[in-house]
């Protein structure tokens, strides 16, 4: 994000990413809320904190399961087969939380979604793609930036959402937030 020209310190959080909500777009909504304050309690100061979290819809007439990280490779197959030539959405949650004092967090939060079509994917590939172990710390078993570019016939929307971060609507976001 230093080429958008910002500067900032990565602060690891450890909101809990489990999520009762079926909906992809209020999953990605709600951790990423997590996540920023979170790190916001656990840091000190007048601050700006960040948070995003990513997850994968299958198609509804797959299901429109809400896929986050594999568990393992049986996993991360049954997502990747779900995606097989079909097209899924990509969601992701951006959440701002910030005060200048002790007291809780404003904030706010805002999705971006992308429609994602995946060609007719072998096995074969399949099982290639998850012996790269690219699969396992991607929502959906899948990274666009990487071996799965190859799967990819068409993305509607922003590509950088689907990478992880849409930083226009960031940018957007942190031009309205409180300095």
């Amino acid at each position: 994000m230093l080429a958008a020209g910002l500067d900032f310190e990565v602060v690891p959080g450890c909101a809990d990413e489990t999520c009762l909500l079926t909906d992809g777009r209020a999953v990605a909504a709600e951790v990423a809320r997590r996540k920023a304050v979170e790190v916001w309690h656990n840091t000190s100061g007048p601050r700006l904190v960040i948070g995003a979290d990513t997850v994968v819809a299958a198609p509804l007439d797959r299901g429109g399961e809400v896929l986050g990280k594999p568990s393992d490779a049986d996993d991360a197959r049954r997502m990747l087969r779900l995606l097989s030539g079909a097209t899924h959405e990509v969601h992701t949650g951006i959440a701002l939380a910030w005060s200048d004092g002790p007291d809780e967090p404003e904030g706010t939060v805002r999705v971006v979604s992308t429609h994602v079509t995946f060609r007719d994917v072998s096995p074969e590939e399949i099982d290639g793609y998850i012996a790269s172990g690219e699969p396992f710390d991607k929502a959906g078993a899948y990274g666009i930036q990487g071996g799965a570019s190859v799967f990819v016939q068409r993305v509607v929307g922003s590509y950088h959402n689907v990478v992880g971060l849409p930083i226009d609507d960031l940018l957007e976001m942190l031009a309205s937030a409180p300095a």
